[in-house]
């Protein structure tokens, strides 16, 4: 082989599918001319370029770097996994993703990266709201050393919806009050930067944020080499009395505003991720915390072209950092989505005032999977009737189904709890009962003659799983009690409706069986009620595969947890 090679750009317009990568190590590890000319094309023009090992293939560069060729069929399995890992530090943004991967592997594009991040319910739910159309121009900010700071409201039922009952714990042995209090992420942001540092407190009074944010301050100095100047806090208590007298001790100017966009746009990015690792089930409380923040940090910001940690770093070198002033304008008509295209729609107004509950990071601001069915123009502004409303285009992002591969890794995860709220283990172990020589010789007898163990699990159904039953000539939901993997069987449990009476099968084949959809939270249904169906919306995930599910009804709201029988998408 010649040792032609060839830069990434090139390497990256060849498809590399399963069958190509493995025709490829299969021709490099043999190493013959008879081998190379059944090699794949991309290997046979540049065999240079690809090395094998540890059953992988990786293509070399001809400025040396060396990158992990994805096979296409594996792309989704390989970002579910660096999405969902427990210790993945990925972030969760497409730039911010593909700015790490394109220096780690090969043949996973943005593209890639977007459509499967759109699949993923636990972030595309909690997604900030699309920017407004038309934006100010943002303020030139040149220098280190100015602050904006904010606290975050992170409540201790929001645990419960998410965790269910063992997320009560999450955050710890319960407070004075002698139950779960709520927490505070106090969060700076650098302005240049938007780099992040967070502190979390027990309450919110200036007393309580002096100590913490006088602490979040020494850390910021430290990294950073160079003393704050100045720190924009809102009106809030919390920044005035001990908190302002603190800052004036350290010759700090503070600047009071109505709102504080830059921090709280930080916040509900850092909540986002923290509240889609909590669902993950990452860790406890505190390491899932710094987990958010250092995923934050890590995630592209357009305006600086860089992470805020890279930022960082070259400020710590030394180097300039500048910002991209954005524009403002229109947008235009070639831009515009088309009939057909799936979209996520905007459930909540807008406008913060309009609805003093919403939160981004709760997860419920987004819609159900929607095609847009007309599009018009208000002059340049296109509007989308998506279901039976029409929207901006600031109020509806790109979709694709759920992925239920990554919702069920997830739901199968166990809630880590501190330790403190861990069941306690035995005092001392249960005595071990002695056995006399006849014993020992009866058990040695009856294990040899038990049957062996059963097999693992196989591809099929699974307890507590909703599926369809074919029985006598009709559909019906049911619930799988037990499984036998062996004979391909299961127990059902199921509402027969011509007598309207529940009722026990055991021993039916699988191939009478359909697996039910998959529903995620925020999910537009109808649940069926009283003999009649209901238009509502998945609240959460309840017990043994089951969901809790909202409607209104007589001008009440109403909710109930129900099988996936007793719901479907809505029509």
């Amino acid at each position: 082989m010649t040792a032609t090679t060839a830069s990434i750009n090139v390497l990256n317009r060849y498809k590399y599918t399963k069958a190509n990568v493995s025709s490829a190590i299969t021709a490099i590890r043999k190493g013959t001319e008879k081998a190379l000319a059944e090699a794949p094309s991309f290997l046979r023009k540049y065999p240079g370029s690809f090395r094998a090992g540890k059953g992988k293939l990786t293509a070399v560069a001809a400025d040396g770097a060396e990158l992990v060729v994805i096979p296409t069929e594996d792309r989704e399995d390989f970002l579910r996994e660096i999405v969902y890992g427990k210790t993945s530090e990925y972030p969760f943004g497409r730039d911010s993703l593909f700015a790490i991967l394109k220096d780690e592997v090969m043949n996973v594009s943005k593209r890639d990266i977007e459509g499967f991040l759109n699949a993923q319910g636990p972030l595309v739910h909690r997604r900030a709201r699309p920017p407004k159309q038309k934006r100010e121009h943002l303020r030139q900010i040149r220098n280190v050393g100015q602050l904006s700071i904010d606290l975050a409201h992170i409540k201790a039922k929001d645990f419960e919806s998410v965790l269910g009952e063992k997320g009560h714990d999450y955050m710890g042995v319960p407070g004075k009050r002698g139950y779960q209090q709520d927490r505070y992420f106090l969060n700076a942001v650098d302005l240049l930067t938007g780099y992040l540092i967070t502190e979390i407190v027990q309450g919110k009074t200036a007393n309580e944020i002096a100590p913490k944010l006088s602490k979040l301050l020494d850390r910021y100095e430290k990294q950073l080499g160079q003393k704050v100047k100045k720190v924009e806090v809102d009106k809030g208590g919390e920044f005035r009395g001990a908190t302002r007298k603190m800052l004036d001790d350290r010759g700090i100017r503070t600047i009071e505003k109505i709102t504080n966009a830059a921090v709280e746009q930080t916040n509900a990015k850092m909540q986002r991720i923290f509240w889609a690792l909590v669902e993950q089930r990452r860790g406890g409380f505190l390491a899932t915390a710094k987990q958010a923040v250092k995923i934050s940090n890590r995630t592209y910001n357009r305006r600086i072209r860089m992470s805020p940690e890279d930022a960082l770093e070259k400020i710590v070198a030394g180097e300039k950092i500048t910002k991209k002033t954005p524009k403002a304008g229109p947008t235009e008509k070639k831009r515009a989505w088309k009939v057909g295209e799936k979209v996520r729609a905007l459930k909540k107004p807008r406008a913060k005032g309009d609805d003093l509950g919403y939160k981004a990071y709760k997860g419920d601001h987004y819609g159900a999977v929607t095609p847009i069915s007309k599009v018009r123009y208000s002059g340049v502004y296109p509007k989308y009737l998506v279901g039976a409303r029409w929207r901006w285009g600031d109020e509806i992002i790109r979709a694709r189904p759920s992925d239920t591969k990554a919702h069920n890794l997830v739901i199968k995860r166990p809630i880590i709890l501190p330790k403190a709220m861990r069941p306690r283990s035995p005092s001392s172990p249960a005595p071990v009962r002695k056995l006399t020589a006849r014993q020992k010789a009866l058990a040695a007898k009856k294990k040899a003659k038990a049957k062996p163990a059963a097999p693992p699990a196989q591809k099929g159904f699974r307890k507590d799983q909703d599926v369809w039953y074919t029985t006598e000539g009709k559909k019906v939901g049911a619930k799988v009690k037990e499984v036998d993997t062996d004979d391909k069987t299961a127990d059902l449990y199921y509402y027969w409706p011509d007598d309207k009476k529940f009722y026990t099968e055991v021993d039916v084949p699988w191939s009478k069986l359909k697996a039910q959809p998959t529903y995620e939270i925020g999910d537009k249904v109808q649940v069926l009620d009283e003999e009649a169906w209901w238009d509502g919306e998945v609240d959460k995930h309840a017990k043994d595969g089951n969901y809790r599910v909202f409607w209104k009804q007589d001008g009440r709201r109403w909710a109930k947890t129900v099988s996936g029988t007793y719901i479907r998408a809505r029509p």
